[in-house]
């Protein structure tokens, strides 16, 4: 194994054992954004953990365990009204679900238990959540959707909107679900209308543009970038990693789509990619998004994988996107990524991001 499959393995051991009765794992909260959260994101993250390390080892007390989380997930979402999985502890209901990445997050992890354990149970949760949330087939975006089952409007982060689409092409396929499959080819195509530059890199957020035929979201996103453009500038620096890997996993998965012969989406692709080599790779990072949080250097190590010819240059990068990572917050001891990052609980699971490595830097 290697050196990162033995940080997964540790991983797991630690999972097992805090693993809690009910299946789920003690909840932190979302980082930077400090909103507590429920078990289920930790727990969606811990199963993919466990289930990554079964399939390497074949262990059974690893498969035991990616069991035990997943029907936690199941039944969280039935015990809440079956619409939403619960993910954060608000009174504000688009916090209260995470927005889309908090389901997003939570279908992940039930794909894999459908693909890994054999579980029709999980399937059939994750794509009940997929088709309970609205698609606008005028914008070719996802709304929001509450645990009570109303509908809470275009969710306007694009890693979001990405990670969803990612979702329903993996259900769609899985599933033979030609809905779920219909509403990804939408998003596909209208992806280089709906995407929005920042300078030379990839924007957080959906172009507001698109927006134009509902004033109230349209006026919205028009003043928030006035009011907030320090601070959005700030989440779409930290959060261009995460929106590349998605990017990267659906062009491994999907390397026929249209999408990928659409000149300003791979230019696009290729800039973030350029600029953040040269600006975020060497220097100390004072975002608060980056690795302390997300996994941006496994993230971006796929991204360059999925996304260049993986020249020697391209394999160097990789390997320094991936080393700053474990450099700047692996415990050596533990095997956990737990050094100084923004939550204790809640970022080491994410280390199950880089079993994608083996997809997109083979």
């Amino acid at each position: 194994m290697t050196d990162l499959d033995n940080i997964m393995v540790k991983n797991a051991d630690r999972a097992l054992k805090i693993q809690l009765k009910d299946g789920s794992f003690p909840a932190g909260h979302n980082g930077p954004w400090k909103n507590k959260d429920t078990p289920v994101r930790i727990t969606a993250h811990q199963t993919l953990v466990l289930l990554e390390t079964y399939k390497m080892t074949k262990q059974p007390r690893y498969k035991l365990g990616a069991m035990k989380s997943a029907k936690y997930l199941i039944d969280s979402f039935e015990r809440h009204g079956g619409h939403a999985f619960r993910c954060c502890e608000s009174s504000r209901k688009e916090i209260e679900v995470n927005g889309l990445i908090g389901q997003a997050w939570a279908v992940e992890a039930l794909l894999a238990a459908g693909s890994v354990l054999k579980s029709k149970e999980a399937l059939r949760t994750a794509e009940t959540v997929l088709q309970n949330h609205c698609f606008d087939t005028n914008l070719g975006l996802w709304n929001m959707h509450s645990k009570e089952g109303e509908s809470l409007g275009i969710n306007h982060s694009m890693n979001q909107q990405v990670w969803f689409a990612l979702m329903h092409l993996r259900a769609g396929r899985a599933l033979k679900n030609k809905t779920l499959l219909k509403r990804y080819s939408m998003f596909m195509d209208r992806l280089p209308r709906t995407i929005r530059r920042s300078g030379k890199i990839m924007d957080m957020w959906i172009d507001e543009n698109v927006l134009i035929g509902q004033p109230h979201q349209y006026l919205l996103r028009k003043v928030q970038r006035i009011r907030k453009r320090k601070q959005l500038w700030e989440e779409s620096i930290g959060y261009l990693s995460f929106t590349l890997l998605g990017l990267a996993l659906i062009r491994k998965e999907d390397p026929q789509g249209n999408v990928w012969r659409d000149d300003r989406i791979i230019k696009l692709i290729a800039n973030s990619l350029e600029e953040a080599n040269k600006k975020h790779l060497p220097a100390e990072s004072m975002n608060r998004f980056m690795f302390r949080y997300n996994m941006t250097g496994f993230e971006m190590a796929c991204a360059i994988g999925a996304f260049t010819n993986r020249s020697t240059e391209d394999k160097s990068l990789e390997s320094a996107w991936i080393n700053k990572q474990l450099d700047l917050h692996l415990d050596r001891r533990t095997g956990l990524l737990d050094v100084k990052v923004s939550d204790k609980r809640t970022v080491p699971p994410r280390i199950y991001e880089a079993s994608y490595l083996k997809r997109c830097c083979p």
